[in-house]
């Protein structure tokens, strides 16, 4: 699997709008609800987000179309319409040249690691890796960890956005930063091929044991030594909304490592009472 860096700057804008409404506690209570208290701009983003979750198949549709994936021609106008929208709203900052220069040093750091991100993968999750990820790096201006989210999955493509901290004037630590690439890569393959039952954040919780804070963390990085319950305290400090599920998920997983991982996780969570929230077709 080959890393491809998207730097279109509608495909910034969109990112940086999913994951602004995304994520649980990404944005405070009063400002989804009433967005106008904080002034135009704000309001006529939050109008954005809504015309784009009125969108069929919501921010997918749009990014297919940024990514000029199969849509339907009807869509297809809608979505230019809310791209231009979006554009004439939404600021992008002048590239920051340390952007362009991590990307090479992700990549480098990444390549290094291939072969054992596709074995652990396919071991694991029973998933095969597509011939290139689109990687889409935006920028932010926090001294505090990056993150990433899932941005797009089809037949034909795969895409994840990462964020990169540059408040301290410097660039991040690459190697950390392979790890949340796995983990937004493997939200990617699971809309890709499984279907789950998206409740109480299992998914995320899940992920969360083996990567970036986890098992494959320690199997691809022998200088990371954490326990099950190391996982587990990190991953809830930085995702309470999910710690619930994670509690109930940490023997599972500790019993799952313990017995050598020798069938996949999905077949493992079926036969360990997480029937409700797979698929019945995950082998």
């Amino acid at each position: 699997m080959d890393l491809v860096f998207r730097d279109d700057a509608n495909i910034q804008r969109a990112v940086g709008l999913y994951q602004s409404f995304g994520p649980p506690g990404a944005m405070s209570r009063s400002m989804a609800e009433y967005p106008w208290i904080y002034g135009k701009y704000a309001y006529d983003v939050s109008k954005l987000n809504y015309e784009i979750n009125m969108l069929p198949e919501k921010y997918a549709s749009l990014f297919a179309y940024l990514f000029n994936d199969d849509l339907d021609n009807k869509i297809r106008i809608e979505c230019a319409r809310l791209t231009e929208k979006m554009q004439n709203i939404i600021f992008l900052p002048e590239s920051d040249p340390k952007v362009a220069e991590f990307a090479k040093i992700l990549n480098a750091e990444y390549v290094n690691y291939r072969n054992a991100i596709r074995d652990q993968i396919k071991s694991i999750f029973g998933f095969g890796l597509p011939d290139k990820l689109y990687v889409v790096l935006n920028s932010n201006l926090t001294p505090y960890s990056g993150n990433g989210c899932r941005v797009y999955s089809s037949t034909s493509i795969c895409a994840i956005g990462i964020n990169i901290p540059i408040g301290t004037g410097r660039l991040p630590e690459s190697k950390e930063y392979v790890f949340v690439l796995i983990h937004e890569l493997l939200h990617v393959l699971i809309a890709k091929h499984v279907k789950l039952i998206r409740k109480d954040y299992f998914e995320e919780a899940l992920l969360d044991y083996f990567v970036p804070h986890g098992i494959i963390t320690n199997n691809i990085d022998r200088s990371s030594n954490l326990s099950i319950e190391e996982s587990f305290r990190i991953n809830a400090q930085n995702r309470p909304y999910s710690i619930e599920i994670s509690k109930k998920l940490m023997p599972v997983i500790k019993t799952y490592l313990d017995s050598g991982m020798k069938i996949s996780i999905w077949q493992f969570l079926k036969e360990n009472g997480f029937e409700e929230y797979l698929d019945t077709d995950i082998k």
